[in-house]
């Protein structure tokens, strides 16, 4: 046989052999494990591409009806996501498949669920009149126990999702939905689920939280939503959308993650369970407070990006007994609803405590807003604490509870425009005062302007800044009442002070009363105890004690008055002065 020959017959008997090398047997088909069919994952703005993790037996490529996809909860349409498989094109590759993935069509965030969801159907059977191949079987017999498998565990009655009732029992059928849409859903005597068409009371109890008011309801509260326990801080999740989030154990923070990492439409309600510490509200829209206070709620939904605010709930109505704790050492960021003991719990200034009651609180009727004052830090605040109006319900409240010094360029407390405040130190703390460094004119340590009204209880200690400096100086139909009590309003540190007038009213200063001990401590000078003027009224029953270098008389003078009650002024009084003279009476005048 010639070489050419030969290497002809080689090239066919090639061509007829390759064909069976090239074709391969679908792979044997896998039992089918004892175990749910079902794949659990949590994404943050992915599109997943997960794998499946369990055998599909679908015909054709219609993968919705082999598998349902829940995303946060929410039943994900097939148009949303594809099923492909590494081996090839879903309609050629052999069942079962084992290797699908799971890809959406665009980034999502949450926990993703597939669940085996076959749709039962046989479009094609086996040849008949010649025996079945034993992967054909498998193939079959294994699909019919997946879909029964699938099936037994939405049903069965131990972990299942549906509403069953137990062995021996049967439920009768439901209304028609025409005759059961917006009604609620109740058990009648014989236990089966029917519309409510009476209700046993005036209100109705379905539920915590759930009441149904009248007979035969139709409407339901909009906002019948499950709820979330915290007792620590807590950033809202994606499923706590449609849900409450109370949040108890103390000074906490509640944080809203960025919108966009949730469904839009997704609205919580987040309430401050405690009846006695607020909650801190990070990442919240801007028009709802830093504070969320005692039992106090706030709804808020993300909207094309971003958080809004769907209700908020206004100024907080206070309990009798509130009181702002304020340390030098205090934080900007607390509620302030703390007992002294840790700073964290406390604001760090006097005049903080003032803006955030002003701004959040409502006293509810004429009564006490209070700030506490503990030691704490250097217990040294340096500040001037301004009150400008009145507080929504309340009167400002000032207790010391600690010894604390005060100190200022200018007054250590201004009030105006109406203010109204009470410095309570009568609590066995004496705080030291050292105001109006700057030593202006017409100034003091409290400035009580434009119908302000100021009364001051119990003692403390004056450090007089400068022959310009006043302890208390008021105008324009301010009013202040003094009652020193448990020991002597101590003026000077046995440095050498100096001031003009202790007292001063002027323009029509609506009233000035005093009663107790002042006493002196040496190396103080100054220029007179009253300087009552513009029409303006004082009334004194206080005493002195000590001395102050180079005091001359009392000044009261345009067409203003002082009453004595008959004692002593230190210095004395002249009626002389600009605006012509004064009275000076020893009781009424």
């Amino acid at each position: 046989m010639s070489i050419i020959r030969r290497a002809l017959l080689a090239l066919v008997m090639a061509a007829g052999i390759s064909p069976a090398f090239a074709q391969s047997a679908p792979p044997p088909v896998p039992a089918l494990p004892d175990a749910e069919r079902r794949t659990t994952y949590t994404i943050s703005g992915s599109t997943c591409a997960c794998a499946v993790n369990f055998a599909l037996y679908g015909d054709s490529t219609d993968y919705g009806s082999w598998i349902e996809v829940w995303l946060n909860g929410a039943l994900i349409p097939s148009s949303s996501y594809t099923i492909t498989s590494p081996t090839g094109t879903l309609g050629l590759i052999p069942r079962p498949i084992t290797d699908a993935i799971l890809t959406f069509n665009s980034a999502q965030t949450g926990t993703v669920q597939i669940v085996g969801a076959r749709r039962p159907r046989r479009v094609s059977q086996f040849a008949e009149n010649r025996g079945v191949a034993a992967r054909d079987l498998n193939q079959a017999i294994t699909d019919i126990v997946a879909m029964l498998r699938e099936t037994w565990d939405k049903t069965n009655d131990i972990t299942g999702r549906v509403v069953l009732a137990p062995p021996g029992e049967t439920l009768a059928m439901l209304p028609s939905a025409a005759n059961r849409a917006n009604f609620g859903a109740c058990f009648d005597s014989s236990g089966n689920l029917t519309t409510c068409v009476s209700v046993p009371s005036t209100t109705f109890s379905a539920g915590t939280g759930i009441t149904f008011t009248g007979t035969n309801p139709t409407v339901i509260s909009a906002s019948i939503i499950a709820a979330n326990s915290q007792t620590g801080d807590y950033t809202i999740q994606p499923s706590d959308c449609s849900k409450t989030v109370v949040i108890t154990g103390g000074l906490k923070t509640a944080t809203l993650p960025a919108a966009g990492s949730v469904t839009s439409g997704c609205e919580v309600i987040v309430k401050n369970g405690d009846t006695t510490r607020g909650k801190k509200t990070s990442n919240f829209p801007s028009d709802v407070s830093s504070i969320l206070w005692p039992l106090q709620s706030v709804k808020v939904k993300a909207v094309a990006g971003a958080w809004v605010t769907t209700y908020k709930p206004g100024r907080w109505i206070l309990p009798t007994t509130t009181e702002v704790c304020v340390r030098q050492d205090g934080s900007s960021s607390s509620d302030g609803l703390g007992n002294g003991t840790v700073a964290a719990d406390c604001l760090p200034t006097g005049q903080s405590a003032v803006i955030l009651i002003g701004q959040q609180w409502d006293g509810s009727g004429y009564s006490a807003c209070n700030i506490g004052y503990y030691a704490g830090g250097t217990s040294t605040f340096n500040e001037s604490v301004s009150m400008t109006g009145q507080s929504i319900g309340c009167y400002l409240t000032f207790n010391w509870r600690g010894a604390t010094i005060h100190t200022s360029n200018g007054p250590c407390f201004t009030g105006g425009d109406n203010g109204i405040a009470i410095f309570n130190m009568n609590l066995g703390f004496v705080p030291i005062l050292q105001c109006n460094i700057s030593n202006t004119v017409g100034t003091g340590a409290f400035y009580c302007h434009q119908t302000c009204i100021y009364d001051v209880f119990g003692l403390f200690e004056w450090i007089p800044s400068g022959g310009n400096d006043h302890l208390f100086f008021a105008d324009a139909q301010g009013r202040s009442v003094w009652s020193i009590t448990g020991g002597s309003l101590v003026v000077g540190d046995g440095a050498v002070r100096a001031f003009d007038s202790m007292f001063v009213c002027d323009a029509h200063c609506a009233g000035f009363q005093i009663s107790g001990t002042i006493a002196f401590s040496a190396n103080v000078t100054c220029n007179r105890v009253f300087d009552d003027f513009g029409g303006s009224w004082m009334n004194t029953t206080a005493t002195f004690s000590g001395t102050c270098t180079g005091i001359t008389t009392s000044r009261i003078s345009g067409n203003s008055t002082l009453i004595t009650n008959g004692t002593t002024i230190l210095g004395g009084t002249t009626t002389a002065g600009t605006g012509g003279a004064g009275l000076v009476c020893t009781s009424k005048c």
